[in-house]
């Protein structure tokens, strides 16, 4: 600025703790950091990069991995309660938990059918 002071560094300790991790995440142009990578990247390295990446995590937790399947599609014995307030609490958490999962699962078909009705 014309006709003004230099400004004066502060000490170390008087800037906030994130500003010094700035400078160690350099970023790529589109604010993703290079070390992480994406799958469906147009740029082979990044693609590369986001493989290995996989791999990597899937060496060290393979248990993470494993595709989750919907509540309404498992086989499993709905709980019915073992005569305490709380086991009938938890038959009833669970139960709600299904029914939820079970309507969302019949909104979505039923969308899917009016979408596919209107494109006729």
């Amino acid at each position: 600025m014309k006709n003004k002071q230099d400004p004066v560094a502060l000490e170390d300790s008087e800037y906030p703790s994130w500003l010094w991790g700035i400078l160690a995440q350099q970023k790529t142009g589109k604010g993703q950091t290079e070390a992480d990578g994406d799958l469906f990247s147009k740029s082979k390295k990044q693609r590369r990069v986001a493989a290995k990446k996989l791999r990597k995590q899937e060496l060290l937790h393979p248990e993470s991995l494993v595709p989750k399947v919907p509540i309404y599609e498992q086989s499993i014995d709905l709980p019915g309660g073992d005569g305490t307030v709380a086991g009938a609490l938890e038959a009833v958490r669970v139960r709600e938990e299904l029914r939820k999962a079970m309507r969302g699962k019949r909104r979505g078909g039923i969308k899917e059918d009016n979408f596919l009705r209107a494109m006729r």
